[in-house]
Order: structure tokens, then C-alpha cells, then sequence
């Protein structure tokens, strides 16, 4: 039985030139998915597009700015010329500056709002006429953030943005359901892209983050890709206006750290790394805390 049955299929995937959007078009691509990658930087876009054409996959890459209408449009309209429908949206274009509240400017704000809040608005709005004028019972997936629940100082306009998306996702899910169309979010947290890269190349703000997630380590772009895959596949055709974490558990919060405490006085390992989660777990049960008594 093939689980995913997405041969053929369109899909347009913003950000689709780096990061997460680049992965989810891979991943398409091997299951024979024909790509719309939209991007604004063109060169690597182009590039992008070029290789996966020359190995024989479906690629289209279209220059475009989301926060701008007409370039939206103009996405929809050139996506349509070529495949005739559109089946799959991926929202995964999205931007973030770093200030404190207190001097953060109007053009960053702005900045952050129009690209993530209205360029997701305006792809979703779009394609969903399409999806419906053409009966096409398509999926959307739009890429939120931990950050939408969870904040991190310095990032208040990220998080506004990305609690937009959600609650924007939610809505859009509740009106387009009836048409078979569902929207649904993912939540990623602390995935290696370029947008992380300034923060993983510092030592302390990289095991900082690595003390939150249960899992151990950094997410990979093709993390949320798989996410991505199962919510556009059959798999998920009873699943709409849901929002799924792709954290490695990060999105727990709770304070994993004094796990560590408990295993260096069990095991009388002094040496211990301070990082939680670098080995498995052991399993204690009540004999061995009345064996320290």
C-alpha cells in the first residue's frame, strides 16, 4: 500500500529555497511531488531549481516577495499556467530580527509582521480560491514556532507573528473545512537553519538551548519536513486546525537538569556531563533509592 499516494501532485512551498522549505522540497521530490519553490532570493532559488530538474524531478522556481499581492498573483497565476492545480501549500517563508522591546524600531516590526502575519495570509487566501474554484481537496501546512506560546527576550515581534499564524491557521481550517481542504500548523523549535545559525555558532547560547530539549539535540530541517509530509499525505485526512510541535520536546519547558543530580548520586559518577540528555536513560526503581538510605 503506499501510505502517501502524492505522485503528481502540486505543490507550492514558500521559503522553498533554504532552511525548512528547502528540505521540505526534497522530500517532495523523492515521492515525485512537482515543486513550486518561491523564494526571494534568486539565485539560490534558481540553482535549486536547476538541480532537480537535472535529476529528472518537476521543479519551478518563482521569484517573489509574499507580503506583496501582486507577487503573489503573480505566483498563482505562472503555478497554475504550468500544472493546471494546485494541491499542497507550505508556508515556511518567514523572517526575524533580534532587539529588546524597548528598541525595537517601527521598521523591524513591520518588517516581521508583513512577511510572516500578511505574505502567509495572502498565499494562504490565494490558493485556497484556487483549491476551491477547481474542487482540488488540498492541504496547508503553515510554519509557526514554539515562540508563538513560548516568547524568547529579544524576539517579541517574531512571536507575535508566529502566534498570528497560528491563530490564523486555526480560523482558515474552520471555513475551508467544509470544502475538504485542511490547515493544519507546525510548531518547530531550535532547527538548524540559516536563520539559527548565528545563535548555534555561539557555544553558550547553543548548550543553553540544549538544556530544553529532552531530546538532546538540535533539530534538523528534515525534522519538520516528515511533519510536513504526513500532514499534506492521506495519513492525516482527519486532522485540520491542529497545531504539532516538532521541538524534540522542547516545547515540554519543564526543567530536565536535576535528572543528572539523581543519576550522579545513584551511579557515583562524579564526572558527569552537565548537558541533560548526552546519555540514556537509566531506570531507578524504589529498592535502589532504599539501597542509598
Amino acid at each position: 500500500m503506499d501510505l502517501f499516494n502524492l505522485s503528481n501532485k502540486v505543490a507550492i512551498v514558500t521559503g522553498g529555497a533554504s532552511g525548512i522549505g528547502k528540505a521540505v522540497v526534497k522530500l517532495f521530490s523523492q515521492l515525485n511531488i512537482r515543486n513550486v519553490i518561491v523564494d526571494l532570493e534568486e539565485e539560490s532559488g534558481r540553482i535549486f531549481a536547476q538541480k532537480l530538474q537535472q535529476e529528472g524531478n518537476d521543479a519551478l522556481f518563482i521569484q517573489a516577495d509574499i507580503s506583496n499581492n501582486l507577487d503573489v498573483e503573480n505566483v498563482i497565476s505562472k503555478t497554475h499556467n504550468e500544472f493546471q492545480r494546485i494541491d499542497i501549500l507550505v508556508n515556511c517563508a518567514g523572517v526575524s530580527g533580534l532587539s529588546s522591546y524597548l528598541e525595537l524600531i517601527e521598521e523591524e516590526w513591520d518588517w516581521t509582521i508583513q512577511t510572516n502575519v500578511k505574505g502567509t495570509h495572502l498565499m494562504c487566501l490565494e490558493v485556497a480560491k484556487k483549491m476551491v474554484e477547481y474542487n482540488i481537496k488540498g492541504r496547508i501546512v503553515n510554519i509557526s514556532s514554539i515562540n508563538d506560546q513560548i516568547p524568547v527576550a529579544g524576539l517579541s515581534s517574531y512571536a507575535v507573528s508566529k502566534a498570528a499564524i497560528s491563530g490564523l491557521t486555526r480560523a482558515i481550517a474552520l471555513e475551508l473545512a467544509p470544502y475538504g481542504i485542511n490547515v493544519n500548523t507546525i510548531r518547530p523549535a531550535a532547527i538548524d537553519t540559516p536563520m539559527m545559525k548565528e545563535v548555534l555558532e555561539l557555544p553558550e547560547l547553543a548548550q543553553a538551548i540544549l538544556r530544553q530539549i529532552p531530546r538532546g539535540r538540535i533539530g534538523h530541517p528534515s525534522d519538520v519536513a516528515k511533519a510536513v509530509l504526513f500532514l499534506v499525505s492521506d495519513l492525516s485526512e482527519w486532522i485540520t486546525g491542529a497545531e504539532i510541535p516538532v521541538t524534540g520536546g522542547m516545547h515540554l519547558v519543564g526543567e530536565t537538569s536535576y535528572n543528572y543530580y539523581f543519576e550522579r548520586e545513584m551511579t557515583h559518577e562524579e564526572n558527569l556531563p552537565d548537558i541533560p540528555f548526552t546519555r540514556p536513560w537509566k531506570r531507578y526503581n524504589l529498592e535502589d533509592f532504599k539501597k542509598k538510605e
